[in-house]
């Protein structure tokens, strides 16, 4: 084993373990959405900004799948909806989209759009992925934004998930890399296709796009850009690239990103918490959401207690090396094993088993046992 960490770390006995972690809600870290601040239509004169679907339905997949999800805006501050992408909106337009209805209902979750984090603000290092919403407003805002295009350029570079989608897509035409080649060449991708601009110009009687990002896109070299269907769930990725069609594909785009984020868990350190005597798997509260944001976690839950109904008469240190062994050899690299109070004993036991599985040993506030020492000696002592 190549270390063995002690920390005797009393004082997160009365904050990191509250029980006040739900189940599965930011677990696996954060994803950061990035929508268009307000802005006008030169050719319609519309209001515009954000597609509702676009925000409402990756925020659900990311949520579902266990990720915290934060939503920037270049300029920070209050974002708006592109009218016909209401559920609400008189035209019926989106009268289907029960996704972004529910979440126009929830005071909580609009409460993130009255007050977006500024992008010059965000530390990139802080999410496993980003999201670039579409919408009618990226036209305007996003297009020549050459803050958003470095941005999302770097992070790209990372070798992170990078998604965007819908007309948000038009900043594909503009990024380049440090070679001078633009970001996608040779690469597969897709955005608002023309056949839909054209249907949308002609549902509401005039030109409603400055430029159209399939025309554009056609005339850049190398390009393979694609299209779907009119109006299907259509979203494309070529390594960390990942792009959408239009407002139906933002579910399919955010579940490849899911799905990238899965093959690059690789980057990330894996922590194995395990609680002590007088707790269950929730004990770990923030304190799992928080090592997320820069690693894998996995919380494990003891024989006999919380939600498992294991008759605990008979269950001792063996059913807990077992249940700990068993959660180390998931993961096919090594693994940071963290052990409170009682669980010094387990965490001890498992690294002495399966030594070449462990990178660190840390032990918080917990019994650290000399060979041959078992919990009742230790606690005699006192």
């Amino acid at each position: 084993m190549k270390k063995i960490i002690f920390f005797l770390v009393a004082a997160l006995a009365g904050n990191a373990f509250k029980t006040q972690a739900q189940h599965n809600a930011g677990n696996n870290g954060k994803i950061l959405l990035i929508a268009s601040n307000p802005a006008v239509s030169s050719t319609t004169g519309w209001p515009i900004g954000v597609w509702y679907a676009e925000l409402t339905h990756p925020y659900w997949v990311f949520s579902e799948a266990g990720y915290t999800v934060d939503i920037a805006s270049p300029d920070g501050g209050e974002i708006q909806f592109d009218g016909f992408s209401d559920p609400e909106d008189q035209s019926r337009y989106a009268a289907f989209d029960y996704i972004s209805l529910g979440f126009k209902k929830d005071p909580a979750k609009m409460a993130l759009t009255k007050n977006t984090l500024k992008l010059s603000a965000v530390n990139p290092a802080d999410y496993k992925a980003i999201f670039v919403c579409g919408g009618q407003g990226p036209m305007y805002t996003f297009i020549d934004n050459t803050e958003l295009h470095k941005f999302f350029v770097d992070f790209y570079r990372t070798g992170k998930p990078a998604a965007a989608i819908c007309h948000a897509t038009c900043i594909l035409l503009k990024f380049k890399m440090p070679d001078g080649k633009f970001l996608v060449e040779g690469k597969r991708w897709t955005g608002f296709a023309s056949s839909e601009e054209n249907y949308a110009d002609a549902y509401v009687g005039k030109k409603i796009q400055p430029f159209r990002i399939e025309d554009e896109a056609r005339k850049m070299p190398v390009s393979r850009f694609e299209t779907g269907p009119m109006f299907s769930s259509y979203a494309v990725r070529d390594g960390n690239l990942i792009t959408g069609q239009q407002q139906n594909s933002g579910g399919a785009a955010a579940e490849l990103v899911v799905r990238a984020l899965k093959e690059d868990q690789k980057r990330y350190p894996t922590y194995i918490l395990v609680h002590g005597a007088w707790a269950d798997e929730s004990a770990w509260g923030f304190v799992r959401n928080q090592l997320a944001v820069h690693g894998n976690v996995e919380v494990v839950n003891l024989p006999a207690h919380g939600a498992d109904n294991t008759y605990g008469v008979g269950v001792g240190l063996n059913d807990y090396v077992k249940v700990v062994t068993k959660a180390v050899n998931r993961h096919a690299g090594k693994v940071i094993l963290v052990g409170h109070s009682m669980a010094g004993v387990i965490i001890s036991q498992v690294a002495e088993n399966i030594p070449n599985k462990i990178d660190k040993l840390i032990y918080v506030a917990a019994y650290l046992p000399k060979s041959g020492e078992n919990v009742s000696g230790i606690t005699n002592k006192f």
